[in-house]
């Protein structure tokens, strides 16, 4: 092994290995916070022997012409370098990328013990390389590798790093509130019921509510359980003296948490947290983010998170992205034609052709009917899920879905031919197996072949205008947060117009082979809720519950 030496760069085209020596975890969110130091780097070409440098060093690496890193995690490294202002190759590779499109389990993120364990690593990743390369191409996914994941990279990086601000003068006592809140509730759950109980305790809420109160088993979880979800809690109100301070319990428990996590990742000295964001953390192509989680966040949360100073937030949105999806798979020409339209409101057009009444009298009740018909479509919801959404019956709920079927029938044809496929491909081809075989398939894995190719296509589209945005936007306007069809950013108030027109063009260009038009919302606000935004039916009723039921359905399980 060298030490203290700069590699000798390789002839066009060859590559070089390096992987950054931190003193914490491997991620770009522990750069970000601090919690991860740069202590050297290893570094090695084909042919060459390892080297390792320290940080002193690394500001004098130069690049040859045409060079292309590999990198464990490219993420991590941009990261690192954006940081320090290290010199980043314009081409890159990256092993971790290449595992999780391959359904391969990608190294953890845990310390590199030291120096030694350093090189190991980097040769690693060079022999590495050339494996999962050549599996790429045979699987048939370089093009969404080196076309979508790796041009969003950059910008992942640099939203990480930016971080996004907290006021926690409201963030305290509001956390403060829900803990008051949860014991109250609490209080008046046990006083209902004459004895102490662990709400967090799925099996022993469903003791209570179907055994003790002999309530009717209306919901199930996918384990065959009783539901004791927030949900199936709404059926119950008969039994309100238990039930509604268990609901206020469930709304107030997961607040206070959701609180709690925003207060433990705000860093003090800067008061902004840097989540982490994962480009491939769901099996769709679609963004996850944990430590804290920020893109299931409640509204009243949501208040916690800010602009700085002489700023606001601006959310830009991808309007009915999915359903511009299946209008361009399915090629059906009534819903072709109303994307082609300037101002068309399709839920509005759906409720006229699901109610049979004349578009121009659609009521906003009526509207509300169509979005739920028009999520029902794409999320795959049956008759049964829609009807308990718009409490109607299970007949009526058929009719409305028949009806959508009858005005967009090329719709039907093209959800009858996705849900039978086994394996599935997004339009920039992101693959997912979604059974292996025939007799496997169940409506839960029919529905999942529909759902992938439309929700993975909007993620490489909304991937691909992140990729854009990136490289165009002003230097005073920073993206600080990607939640699933919609961007954050921070915007100086006196350029809101003009930096809202220019993200809108940029997001409004179609990607290459996307031939239905794109719209996107802007809004603005001085903290995240006051800006508009656009939920499914699923996260509006989690919104409205305190988001996700945990507390209830996963706490014991």
């Amino acid at each position: 092994m060298s030490t203290g030496q700069h590699p000798q760069h390789p002839q066009q085209d060859h590559p070089v290995a390096i992987v950054y020596h931190l003193s914490g975890p491997a991620t770009a969110a522990a750069v970000a916070r601090g919690e991860s130091t740069l202590l050297g780097a290893a570094i090695v070409s084909p042919g060459a022997d390892p080297m390792y440098l320290p940080p002193a060093q690394l500001g004098g690496l130069s690049m040859s012409n045409g060079e292309r890193r590999i990198h464990d995690n490219a993420l991590t490294a941009r990261a690192v370098e954006m940081q320090h202002r290290l010199t980043a190759a314009p081409n890159f590779d990256c092993a971790w990328t290449m595992r999780k499109l391959l359904d391969q389990r990608a190294p953890d993120d845990a310390p590199l013990a030291s120096a030694e364990e350093a090189i190991a690593r980097v040769v690693e990743t060079l022999h590495l390389r050339e494996q999962l390369s050549g599996q790429l191409a045979t699987q048939g996914l370089c093009s969404v590798y080196n076309n979508v994941e790796l041009p969003v990279v950059d910008p992942t990086a640099r939203m990480i790093l930016n971080g996004i601000g907290v006021d926690v003068d409201w963030l305290n006592p509001f956390a403060r509130e829900q803990t008051s809140a949860v014991r109250r509730s609490k209080q008046a759950v046990q006083a209902a019921i004459g004895r102490s109980i662990n709400l967090n305790s799925s099996p022993e809420l469903g003791r209570l509510l179907y055994d003790d109160l002999a309530l009717p088993q209306g919901r199930w979880t996918k384990s065959g359980q009783p539901s004791v979800s927030l949900e199936a809690l709404e059926q119950f109100l008969t039994r309100r003296d238990v039930v509604e301070p268990l609901m206020n319990y469930v709304r107030a428990e997961t607040l206070r948490r959701r609180a709690v996590e925003l207060q433990r990742f705000t860093v003090a000295n800067t008061a902004r947290i840097h989540t982490t964001l994962d480009p491939l953390g769901a099996e769709t192509g679609r963004y996850s983010s944990s430590q804290p989680a920020l893109q299931n966040l409640p509204r009243p949360p949501r208040r916690a998170i800010v602009a700085p100073a002489g700023h606001v937030l601006m959310e830009a949105d991808f309007s009915q992205i999915e359903l511009c999806v299946l209008a361009h798979f399915s090629r059906d020409e009534r819903l072709l034609a109303a994307f082609a339209e300037e101002q068309v409101d399709l839920h509005r057009r759906t409720a006229a052709a699901a109610l049979g009444v004349p578009e121009g009298s659609v009521t906003d009740a009526q509207r509300q009917i169509g979005k739920r018909v028009n999520f029902a479509v794409t999320y795959g919801q049956a008759a049964e899920g829609l009807a308990r959404d718009l409490g109607i019956s299970t007949r009526k709920a058929q009719q409305l879905i028949h009806s959508y079927f009858n005005t967009f029938p090329r719709v039907h044809e093209w959800i009858q031919e996705a849900s039978r496929q086994d394996v599935v491909w997004t339009l920039y081809g992101r693959r997912r197996r979604v059974s292996l075989a025939p007799e496997l398939r169940t409506d839960d894995t029919r529905w999942l072949a529909v759902n992938t190719t439309l929700q993975g296509t909007a993620a490489d589209i909304m991937k691909l205008a992140l990729a854009r945005l990136h490289a165009a936007l002003p230097a005073d306007a920073r993206m600080v947060l990607t939640v699933h069809d919609s961007v954050l950013l921070e915007v100086p108030i006196d350029r809101v117009d003009e930096v809202g027109q220019h993200v809108r063009a940029i997001m409004e260009t179609p990607p290459p082979g996307f031939t239905v038009p794109l719209r996107v919302e802007v809004s603005t606000g001085r903290t995240w809720a006051e800006c508009k935004t656009h939920t499914t039916p699923a996260e509006n009723d989690g919104e409205q519950a305190g988001q996700d039921h945990v507390v209830l359905e996963a706490a014991s399980h």
